[in-house]
């Protein structure tokens, strides 16, 4: 048996925040998809209701749909992996605190033959 006595705080708080920023891409990239097919129904709904302004309505709804989509997806994995880091860092300190007060954990390592 060996025992853990200390993990590297940075080393968790890097791990967890490109973790976040990576699994909150795949859903931005969900977010987006619905998001520019909202706009879509948007447009089809302006265009199909008539009137004077209905294709400047619609294309309107359609650009802003885009560039809400283009921003979630830039913005979502920065955000999370910021807070990832961040809440890596306070998680380290608080293992490693638990691990000192506990005496460590104790883990089996084994050979893969």
């Amino acid at each position: 048996m060996r025992v853990l006595k200390r993990i590297g705080v940075f080393s968790l708080a890097k791990l967890m925040g490109v973790s976040m920023a990576a699994l909150s891409f795949v859903i931005a990239l969900f977010y987006a998809l619905i998001i520019l097919v909202m706009s879509l129904l948007g447009v089809a709904g302006a265009l199909g209701a008539g009137g004077d302004n209905a294709l400047l309505g619609g294309g309107a709804s359609l650009g802003m749909g885009i560039v809400a989509a283009v921003a979630i997806v830039i913005f979502l994995p920065i955000v999370y992996g910021t807070f990832g880091f961040v809440f890596g860092l306070l998680y380290g300190l608080i293992i490693n605190l638990a691990l000192r007060m506990s005496g460590g954990l104790e883990f089996e390592v084994g050979d893969v033959s």
